[in-house]
């Protein structure tokens, strides 16, 4: 049984007049212990007693009020809780729960003041399934001086029976219980579990994960936590009953994730069937590999990231379509002055891939690489559309920075940096950025804007850029008196500039640009619409004689830059739009190769 009280100091107008009194384990489901309607004609400092009864013992309780007696607020002086034991009676209880089948049962037993009556319980008592065993250990006997006061010990003993004499005063009697949990795993095949069994509630289990020969641990399932879940010994807490299962994947051998739009990240992500939400979560799981890496399919749609996926390890992100228009990987965090994360990718290793993809409204804000980041451990970006990044406020590349790693066949589409107060550096790059041992190859730079602070693109260290095409994108303002706003910054005289062509990149005036710094005097083999070559190894020329089309988007050479490029040590075996590359005596210049024009005799 419980009960309480409520006492009124202020206005008995704003004394509770409908109202319950709820308890819950969980925080979710609640049970109505009490409720009162039409509690009224209050005074200053009255005291009400209500009791109710209960068996159940809650973690919460929640004291609700509906309606109260007129005034605009309502107010409560106090609230009391506690248990009630009628006198003459013995209350039957067991500790930490009433376990097994007692004798009298758990409960309240009336009138028994004085007397002496024989008392038993279940000596043990265990779960249905087996996880929980509880054993009794003994008893104890407790009194007070009335509804309110404290539960004092005033006797105990050992065992599950006993002759008790009943004190007279109010008593509850508590069978106590030792309680083990049992910690349960789960082996196969390719491993075993030491360190499984039964354990008391206040101990620790220790489990230790054994791989089979040719296989590793990845990591821990079932009831862990993700920080436990690649710990190999885990401790475990046996305060209650825990299930746990192992993953084991056989050494050297990559594991594969799939991702879908209607999948579920609390799914296992091993078929098509089961995929995962998010590449977040997939990436997560794959990192358990280590060395090992792993492969994420990602099925056709739009995936939104709101924090940087990083790729620490190797992890291969691929679209399963392997066409980028049909799986877009999009920042959703909106552009605030707030310095934050808001880039899409991060490679930081020389076996991590991004392949197929679109990668979309990425932002360096105060940062490098707003769409992909690829850092000096390296990576690949092969087969991806990178589209509509920003840099400002002194981001650098808002499409892709690499200070490593390759990229290669992708295209930069509607890029851009901010405005005039975005950067006073002039090195800076707005779009791409290769530095260190990058490499840039098979890539159209195209549709983007860039301000007068930065440089559209930037070449630097001991960076290659090969085959590469960057046109029709613009300079937002006529100026170029921060030291920016070129479609090129060759940086650095150790890099490599080959079979690269720059046109229809032009200032807010349509004036022609073309590229700077130290580096264009070894460009090699370039081509630009400037009114006069690069070097004595380039070419200039007009737009319209470079390309197949170039009003509508149709960069593939024609006679201009056929055959024209430099002599490589090897050759891709295809051209950006998926065509054989080498058609003709020598390597085209840009990212895309024309057929031979020659006479072709076809024989059917």
């Amino acid at each position: 049984m419980g009960s309480g009280t409520g006492t009124r100091r202020a206005a008995p107008t704003r004394a509770p007049k409908d109202f319950e009194f709820l308890g819950s384990n969980d925080g979710v489901n609640w049970t109505t212990l009490d409720e009162q309607i039409g509690e009224t004609g209050w005074i200053q400092a009255e005291m009400r007693l209500y009791r109710f009864d209960n068996a159940t013992a809650y973690k919460l309780y929640k004291f609700n009020v509906s309606a109260n007696n007129g005034d605009a607020y309502t107010q409560l002086h106090e609230l009391e809780c506690y248990q009630f034991v009628p006198e003459a009676s013995l209350l039957i209880e067991g500790f930490p729960l009433s376990y097994g089948t007692a004798v009298p049962a758990y409960g309240l037993l009336e009138d028994v003041w004085g007397q002496t009556n024989d008392l038993s319980v279940s000596s043990s008592w265990m779960a249905a399934d087996e996880s929980v065993l509880a054993t009794c250990t003994g008893w104890t006997a407790y009194t007070n001086a009335g509804s309110g006061t404290p539960w004092v010990s005033i006797d105990q003993g050992a065992g599950s029976s006993v002759s008790f004499a009943s004190p007279q005063a109010p008593t509850k009697f508590v069978w106590q219980f030792v309680v083990s949990n049992l910690i349960s795993a789960v082996s196969s095949e390719q491993g075993t579990v030491a360190g499984a069994g039964r354990y008391e509630a206040s101990d620790t289990a220790t489990l230790t994960a054994v791989p089979a020969s040719g296989y590793r641990f990845v990591c821990w399932t079932g009831d862990v936590t993700f920080a436990q879940s690649g710990v190999n010994p885990l401790a475990l807490s046996a305060d209650q009953p825990r299930r746990v299962g192992v993953i084991y994947h056989p050494v050297g051998v990559a594991a594969v994730q799939y991702v879908s739009p209607t999948g579920s990240d609390t799914a296992d992500g091993n078929t098509s069937a089961t995929a995962k939400k998010t590449i977040a979560a997939a990436v997560q799981y794959l990192n358990y590999f280590g060395a090992d890496g792993g492969i994420v399919r990602v099925a056709d749609g739009i995936y939104p990231v709101s924090s940087p996926v990083t790729l620490s390890n190797p992890i291969r992100i691929m679209g399963e379509s392997a066409d980028p228009s049909r799986v877009m990987v999009s920042n959703t965090t909106a552009s605030s002055w707030a310095s934050q994360e808001r880039r899409v990718f991060l490679l930081a290793h020389g076996r991590a891939m991004l392949s197929g993809l679109t990668v979309a409204k990425g932002e360096a804000y105060n940062r490098t690489g707003g769409n992909v980041n690829i850092a000096s451990a390296g990576g690949t970006v092969s087969n991806c559309v990178i589209v509509a990044g920003w840099a400002r406020d002194n981001g650098k590349a808002g499409g892709l920075w690499a200070d490593g790693g390759l990229v290669t066949h992708c295209v930069f589409r509607n890029n851009a940096t901010g405005s005039a107060s975005v950067s006073w550096d002039s090195n800076r790059a707005g779009v791409l950025y290769a530095g260190g041992s990058a490499r840039i190859e098979n890539c159209l730079i195209e549709k983007s804007l860039y301000s007068a602070e930065a440089h559209l693109t930037k070449v630097s260290g001991s960076a290659i850029m090969r085959n590469c095409t960057i046109v029709n994108s613009a300079l937002t303002s006529a100026s170029t008196a921060y030291g920016g706003a070129y479609p090129l910054l060759a940086a650095s005289a150790s890099a490599t500039i080959q079979n690269v062509v720059i046109a229809g990149v032009t200032n807010s005036l349509g004036a022609v640009l073309g590229p700077v710094g130290t580096g264009t005097n070894i460009m090699n083999r370039c081509a630009t619409d400037t009114a006069v070559p690069i070097n004595a190894t380039c070419l200039a020329g007009a737009v319209q004689t470079f390309f197949r089309n170039y009003a509508a988007g149709d960069y593939r050479p024609q006679q201009a830059l056929i055959d024209q490029g430099a002599t490589l040590a090897s050759y891709p075996a295809f051209d950006l739009a998926g065509k054989p590359r080498i058609q003709g005596s020598r390597i085209d210049i840009g990212a895309f190769e024309a057929p031979p024009s020659c006479f072709v005799l076809i024989i059917r």
